[in-house]
């Protein structure tokens, strides 16, 4: 029963066995010294998303190496919302049949599923600034460009790298916004301009979180570093 795919509910096992919940469970730490564990949510990848990774990756791990980390840089977006229960923890612990005492309830606020949405970049040389996207604005191409690229390529990556902006190496993941021909064109001006490298759209690996250090590390230790404070409006987050 538990070496199936989808394994039955501990109760239904007990139920077609006739025994207890907690003799299956016993008998599956005991007996077959198994552990029960959540499933992982991963990205859904065709054979041709496969051979994307499997290429692209290669040529980018390649690339790096050969630039060196120093010149990498890679941006990403985010959403941020406001902590829920500004810190209060799920559990407390009362006597049988006592009823939830007021300290026990946690009162959700309306607000909670508002949120921002933030970009932030990372590379070689340390964080780049994060940037807050205006109210309602949606990620297309243009505003990509212009909340986005315009001041990170133009302000922050030459106080970063004043003589060296040639040596960088520039990537994103594979967003419409990121690949859009508005996009291309502003990172050619700026590879005329500077002589920055940026991933072409068929050299970007898909479906990639772990190429990503905002993926893997970055984004997850802001929200875990958001969560200590005690924002109650989207001007204080």
């Amino acid at each position: 029963m538990i070496s199936a795919v989808n394994p039955l509910s501990q109760e239904s096992m007990a139920n077609q066995l006739g025994i207890s919940q907690s003799q299956v469970s016993k008998l599956i730490k005991t007996k077959l010294r198994k552990i029960s564990r959540k499933k992982q949510k991963v990205h859904v990848l065709t054979e041709k998303d496969k051979q994307n990774r499997k290429r692209n990756s290669r040529k980018l791990y390649d690339r790096m190496t050969r630039n060196q980390l120093e010149f990498m840089v890679t941006l990403d977006e985010a959403m941020m919302h406001l902590i829920k229960n500004n810190n209060q923890t799920t559990y407390c612990y009362l006597k049988r049949g006592q009823q939830l005492p007021d300290n026990c309830l946690i009162p959700s606020k309306e607000c909670y599923r508002q949120g921002i949405m933030v970009v932030g970049g990372m590379t070689g040389r340390g964080v780049l600034p994060l940037i807050k996207l205006p109210k309602n604005a949606k990620i297309t191409g243009d505003n990509y460009v212009k909340y986005i690229l315009e001041p990170y390529f133009e302000t922050y990556l030459p106080k970063l790298y004043p003589k060296d902006m040639q040596k960088l190496i520039f990537h994103h993941d594979m967003a419409s916004s990121h690949t859009s021909n508005v996009t291309t064109e502003f990172l050619q001006k700026m590879k005329a301009k500077y002589g920055i490298d940026f991933l072409d759209k068929k050299d970007i690996p898909v479906k990639g979180p772990d190429i990503s250090p905002l993926d893997f590390f970055g984004f997850g230790f802001l929200k875990q570093r958001a969560k200590q404070c005690s924002a109650n409006t989207l001007e204080d987050l």
